[in-house]
């Protein structure tokens, strides 16, 4: 079992950063997937500095980008695939206001292939879309900016299947909760 904690849209926030550090989640993760606005470099430092992997993707309000992609190589312009344990994997941050990346998602998730799992940001609201064997999942802002909700993803990836849990930062509960056969 591989386990994914996906966040998104941390505006800078440390404090946030910091708390997610101190949690199980953070620290069973195998990989830390950033779907963008970091912000700045001091923000990435703070994520680095666990040791955790980190891959991910550019947003919108990402400032410095040559000094983030000097300190984190694994950081590349949006949409990024990869394959993690046989699941294929389409990271993005977004696009334009939250119903142009909503519409976005929509279309790349009707044309995935079955076991797909798109991971968005951007909008700063958490979701979670099924479809025919596929995913779209956007774990929130983390810093919790616009929808007052910090919250982040977990992902646990197994031999048939990919256990998706969206949690609320400062309470810890799980929001929203799926599994997607594969």
């Amino acid at each position: 079992m591989i386990q994914l904690l996906v966040i998104s849209d941390t505006h800078d926030s440390i404090q946030a950063v910091n708390k997610l550090s101190m949690y199980q989640d953070f620290n069973r993760a195998d990989m830390l997937i950033h779907l963008g606005d970091i912000i700045s470099p001091f923000t990435l430092r703070a994520l680095l500095k666990t040791g955790k992997k980190l891959v991910g993707v550019f947003g919108n309000n990402d400032g410095d980008k040559v000094m983030l992609k000097e300190i984190c190589p694994s950081l590349k312009d949006q949409p990024h695939s990869l394959k993690i344990e046989g699941v294929n994997f389409i990271l993005l941050h977004g696009f334009g206001s939250p119903e142009v990346t909503e519409n976005i998602v929509d279309a790349i998730l009707s044309q995935a292939p079955r076991g797909s799992v798109i991971l968005y940001g951007h909008t700063h609201m958490y979701s979670v879309k099924m479809r025919e064997g596929k995913a779209a999942v956007n774990p929130g802002a983390l810093s919790g900016y616009l929808s007052g909700l910090r919250s982040y993803a977990v992902l646990t990836l197994s031999t048939n299947s990919v256990q998706i849990e969206i949690k609320d930062l400062d309470s810890r509960r799980i929001i929203k909760q799926h599994t997607l056969k594969i």
